[in-house]
Formats: C-alpha cells, sequence, structure tokens
C-alpha cells in the first residue's frame, strides 16, 4: 500500500512528465527539471521517461547514450544511460 510520502512523490512525477508532455505536444524548449529539481534521482528521471514515453504510445525501440568509459567520466556518470522511443520518433 502506497504511503503519503509515496502519493506525493508520484504526483510530482506525474506534474514533470506532463511539463515534459506540454512541450513535445506544443513543441516548445523548456529548461531541464533539474534546473528546478537538482536532487531529482536518476531513477525518478527514469520514472517521468516511462511515463511520457507510456502517454505517447509506449515503447518502440531503445537509444543508448554514454556508452564510453571516457565520456562518462567525463559527464561523470557510472554506467551507460538509455531511453525508450515512443511510436514515431525513428
Amino acid at each position: 500500500m502506497a504511503t503519503g510520502g509515496d502519493l506525493v512523490v508520484t504526483a510530482r512525477l506525474e506534474e514533470l512528465a506532463g511539463r515534459l508532455l506540454r512541450a513535445i505536444r506544443e513543441r516548445t524548449s523548456i529548461a531541464p527539471l533539474t534546473s528546478e529539481h537538482p536532487n531529482l534521482s536518476l531513477e525518478e528521471a527514469y520514472r517521468i521517461q516511462d511515463l511520457v514515453v507510456e502517454a505517447l504510445g509506449g515503447r518502440t525501440a531503445a537509444k543508448l547514450g554514454l556508452t564510453s568509459k571516457a565520456k562518462q567520466q567525463q559527464m561523470q556518470v557510472a554506467s551507460p544511460l538509455f531511453a525508450w522511443l515512443p511510436p514515431g520518433s525513428l
């Protein structure tokens, strides 16, 4: 069963996903979500991604980034990143 804190986090992630969806649909740019939410975790970011991709029709393909160790070190990440692409984005 979800706690009150879980519901607050879920609502926040849904609100952030909604911002991204509006920007996609209106074809407008927005500031990175981390500019307003610098403590956004990688897990939360992937959850937002899942919400956005789900709203856009599901997964069609995957995209990988930061696959080289040199680039990971430069960007200060420990592993490659991935994104799911919705239909119509290929």
